[in-house]
């Protein structure tokens, strides 16, 4: 791919190691700084190793996804956390005191927004194969419940802009990662499953409503990726995709790899104990949970089909696409039931 033609999405590897080294310089770690390329997904992460012995991410982010105020709407939620006590990555500063800089790769149309956080050393849940999830599901609940109580309370800036996780961003005409029924040539019967189950969510979800109690700002990427252990204390990462959205769908996300295993309903237990140890109260409209399963599962059809190509894509793709026919059902029939 060359330079000129990444003019969306995120650049390769290579672009954006370049693109990076240009952003260490601005924040003031040019010269011996060492790259580590991590993942591509939405943004190029690379582990940044400094000459003083300090680690940082470093993100090179996909052009057209955020803003700059978008992006310094999600660092400012993120500080406000670290102040509250919460452990979340130190969002790293110019000399000059910016969180986001453009680095530009000899013209306008070569050009991304770079931001870096402190490193936190832990171990992915996402690479503890060998643990019980059991074991961490409580801590990640009490995790998620600080959260949620500190985005009930806080008044954010007043630039503060990020995208919603409404209705129309999981079911509504152009939903925000793309149409699930494009991800693959699904089987007639799946297809039509999925539209089906479409309506059934909005309805769902325009009961429920967005009251205060119920849609706040979130996080909304709760996976065993973002999750640290970091020696028995929970830290998360990765805020790419915060906004306003409904509370239990960061339960929905932190359940979703566990949807077909049958300890669902014991880590379901175990997380919302966790959750209720520091909230005090459980999420409400709990019983509503099947709809944010299934609306995580949609948006994940939706950006799997729209993310063609990246590594992360193809890692998820089989296992979504194999688990959607039942997935589906199994919702139907609990909307049929309440119906």
């Amino acid at each position: 791919m060359s330079m000129a033609s990444e003019d969306a999405g995120p650049p390769s590897t290579q672009a954006a190691a370049q693109y990076a080294h240009e952003a260490l310089r601005q924040f003031g770690l040019g010269g011996r700084a060492r790259l580590t390329f991590l993942r591509e997904g939405e943004n190029v992460t690379f582990r940044i190793d400094s000459a003083d012995e300090r680690r940082f991410a470093l993100r090179v982010h996909r052009k057209g996804y955020h803003d700059l105020d978008a992006i310094q709407s999600e660092h400012a939620w993120m500080s406000d956390l670290a102040r509250a006590g919460v452990r979340v990555p130190t969002v790293v500063q110019t000399p000059g005191g910016d969180t986001v800089v453009q680095a530009t790769l000899g013209s306008p149309e070569q050009t991304r927004f770079c931001s870096m956080l402190e490193w936190i050393e832990g171990d992915l849940l996402h690479h503890l194969q060998c643990v019980d999830p059991l074991e961490a599901m409580p801590m990640l609940g009490s995790a998620i419940a600080q959260l949620h109580l500190h985005a009930r309370s806080w008044t954010p800036p007043s630039r503060f802009v990020r995208t919603p996780w409404d209705s129309d961003a999981f079911v509504g005409d152009e939903p925000r990662w793309g149409d699930p029924a494009e991800a693959t040539t699904w089987e007639r019967s799946t297809l039509d499953a999925l539209r089906r189950a479409r309506p059934a969510v909005r309805r769902c979800l325009q009961r429920l409503g967005t009251s205060p109690e119920v849609f706040s700002l979130i996080h909304a990427d709760l996976t065993a990726q973002n999750v640290l252990d970091c020696g028995g204390e929970i830290a998360i990462i990765d805020f790419d995709d915060c906004g306003p959205g409904w509370l239990l769908y960061d339960i929905a996300v932190a359940l979703q790899d566990f949807e077909v295993d049958d300890r669902l309903e014991r880590l379901q237990d175990a997380l919302l104990q966790g959750y209720v140890a520091v909230a005090g109260e459980l999420p409400v409209a709990l019983e509503l949970l099947p709809v944010f399963r299934i609306a995580r599962r949609f948006a994940r059809l939706g950006w799997m089909g729209s993310r063609r190509g990246t590594e992360h894509q193809r890692l998820v793709s089989e296992p979504l696409i194999a688990s959607t026919p039942a997935s589906v059902e199994r919702f139907l029939n609990w909307a049929d039931r309440r119906a």
